[in-house]
This record gives structure tokens, C-alpha cells and sequence, in this order.
């Protein structure tokens, strides 16, 4: 019998509550990513109820979510540390379009990991976990703090994982979006 892939739905109930439960600076980095994240995920919903929907429009999906945020939020990708490069991505446009690129990359990379036993949601815990430690090293306690609440997101839905509460659900394609945007 193979596993329902709906634990996104979990995923995308837990990240609202997080962002109810949010104080105003939180609420306000969380919003603009939460709405961000609704075209990945409605994509990855409907691949998960149907399997019916491909790859390209997964990826094209991701990639409108990463351009939404970085017009939602203003922030895009223009410091990555590889000379040459970052002065490209001064030009705005550039650093939305390769912004969306990174978010499809690393929302479909995730993607290829999910259904093993909670190891696409054990990485995101750790990436979060990490930029998390990173934004309280640079005193922005506000992305760390969000960063930590979806960290915890997850780890909800890995404790059900191996408590064998939801030993057989999958967090499906729209759960690994849902974590990353």
C-alpha cells in the first residue's frame, strides 16, 4: 500500500500557525513568504492527488515562487561571494530571475529526497537550523526566529514520523515546497 502524500497539508497548517502565532516583525518576514509559497504548493497538491502533474510545471512553479517573493519581500540573491557575479546581480532583474532559479533548484533537490522516511524534512531541519544560527551570529533575530519556527514545522511532523503516528504519510511534494519558500 503506498503511503498518502498529503503531509503538506500538515506542513502548510503548521507554517500558518506559526505565522499566527508570530509577533509583528516575524509575521511580517513570514507573510510575504507564505503567499510566495502558494503556486509551488498548489502545484505539488495537485501532483500529489493526482500524479498527473509533470516536472516542468512543478519547477516553472517553484520558480514563480521565488520571483514572488523577491517581489513581495524585495529581497533577491545579489551577495553570493563569486567575483563577478554578484556585480551582475546588482541589476535587479538579473537578481530576481537567478533568485527563482536557486528556488527551483533547491525546491526540486529536496523534492528528489522526499519518501525516505523523513529525510527531505530532516535536511530542511538542518538548513534551517543553520541559517537560523547564522542570522542570530549577525544579531537578525527576526529571520532567525522565523527561520526556527518553520525548523519546527517540521520537526512536528518528524516526531508523528517516528512515533509512528504518521508513519505512513508522506509530506508529499507540496510539504517539501512548503518548507523551503
Amino acid at each position: 500500500m503506498d503511503a498518502p502524500r498529503v503531509g503538506g497539508i500538515a506542513i502548510a497548517v503548521g507554517l500558518c500557525f506559526a505565522y499566527l502565532l508570530a509577533d509583528s516583525p516575524q509575521s511580517a518576514l513570514m507573510q510575504p513568504l507564505l503567499i510566495a509559497a502558494l503556486p509551488v504548493f498548489a502545484a505539488g497538491l495537485m501532483e500529489d492527488l493526482t500524479k498527473r502533474v509533470g516536472p516542468m510545471p512543478r519547477l516553472l512553479a517553484a520558480m514563480v515562487s521565488g520571483a514572488l517573493a523577491c517581489g513581495l519581500s524585495g529581497i533577491s540573491m545579489q551577495d553570493t561571494g563569486v567575483l563577478g557575479l554578484d556585480w551582475t546581480l546588482q541589476w535587479t532583474p538579473l537578481a530576481v530571475v537567478f533568485t527563482a532559479f536557486a528556488v527551483g533548484g533547491m525546491t526540486n533537490a529536496i523534492n528528489i529526497v522526499d519518501g525516505f522516511n523523513g529525510m527531505a524534512a530532516g535536511i530542511c531541519i538542518i538548513i534551517l537550523l543553520s541559517f537560523s544560527a547564522i542570522a542570530f551570529d549577525v544579531n537578525d533575530t527576526t529571520l532567525a526566529m522565523v527561520c526556527l519556527s518553520i525548523a519546527f514545522v517540521a520537526l512536528g511532523r518528524q516526531r508523528g514520523l517516528f512515533a509512528g503516528y504518521v508513519h505512513r504519510l508522506d509530506s508529499g511534494t507540496a510539504g517539501d515546497a512548503s518548507q523551503r519558500n
